[in-house]
């Protein structure tokens, strides 16, 4: 098992920014990676075991599967049922942090994944670099 994480202090008040992730359905609205994200038929309310197809900017496709939302923790954690990226029982969560500067998120995003031992450092790379920072980032411009 392979694990990974991102993290980025952001001048985001906390609330604010858990308006915008805790939305599982409004992923493709904030990250750049997703082009587009929909439920799945009978899927239509953000709550856990909510299931939703994403396609990404390459064109990969992909079905996310919410497991856990906590919104006194400011928690978030989906899996892929199946992955756009080569990697297996993928499980990745958002989780928000208070900081000592008054208006400041800090943002820690974590995966576990399984993947081909030749292709680890490079699902590494790609998330932590294109993925999760480049969706951090977007959480300090995009609005609520």
């Amino acid at each position: 098992m392979e694990s990974t994480v991102a993290s980025l202090v952001i001048p985001r008040n906390i609330e604010e920014v858990w308006e915008i992730i805790e939305k599982f359905h409004a992923l493709s609205a904030w990250h750049p990676a997703v082009v587009s994200s929909e439920f799945e038929e009978g899927c239509t309310e953000d709550v856990v075991g909510a299931v939703r197809r994403v396609t990404l900017g390459n064109g990969a496709t992909g079905t996310e599967k919410l497991i856990r939302k906590d919104s006194k923790a400011y928690l978030l954690t989906y899996s892929f049922e199946t992955a756009p990226l080569p990697v297996e029982n993928y499980l990745s969560t958002i989780q928000l942090l208070p900081t000592c500067t008054p208006g400041h998120t800090h943002v820690v995003w974590s995966a576990s994944f399984n993947c081909k031992p030749d292709l680890c450092s490079e699902m590494r790379r790609v998330l932590e670099n294109d993925v999760y920072l480049a969706g951090i980032k977007a959480l300090q411009t995009t609005s609520v």
